[in-house]
């Protein structure tokens, strides 16, 4: 069965306004459409994962137990994010160029690569922020 790499966009509500970032407890939620929200339990509560994931809301890859981390301990086995803080247009452009660089038969490393190389030539210095998480083998073997 062929797979699509799924991309969640979203802006985080409330307590964080800088970071995007809304925290309950340990527990960080993106923002969707229709004032809905993606929790971290949301997501574990799934019957099932996307096996590749693309999150481009401004440091979604960041922290111990985020949208990220919950996508790969539920099953996702190759996730991209960003890591520190990255702003709206710099997402954008960088998740353009990865749909492009996927489009182009890459691989989700490659095209990571690829949409990180041609923000860095346009001098964006938020270029390295987008980073690959996979899923441990340990947790793999876990779940499986």
């Amino acid at each position: 069965m062929e797979r699509t790499p799924v991309c969640a966009a979203s802006r985080g509500l409330a307590f964080d306004e800088a970071r995007n970032v809304i925290h309950v407890g340990a527990e960080s939620a993106l923002s969707l459409a229709r004032g809905t929200r993606l929790t971290s339990t949301d997501v574990l509560a799934l019957p099932r994962v996307p096996e590749a994931a693309l999150l481009s809301a401004c440091d979604a890859g960041r922290g111990t137990f985020g949208i990220a981390r919950a996508l790969l301990l539920a099953g996702t086995r190759r996730l991209v994010a960003p890591t520190r803080p990255i702003g709206d247009a710099a997402a954008l452009a960088f998740t353009r160029g990865s749909y492009t660089a996927l489009a182009g038969d890459r691989d989700m490393a490659s095209a990571t690569r690829t949409a990180q190389l041609a923000r860095r030539a346009q001098g964006d210095p938020s270029w390295s922020a987008m980073r690959v998480l996979v899923r441990s083998l340990e947790v793999a073997r876990r779940n499986e």
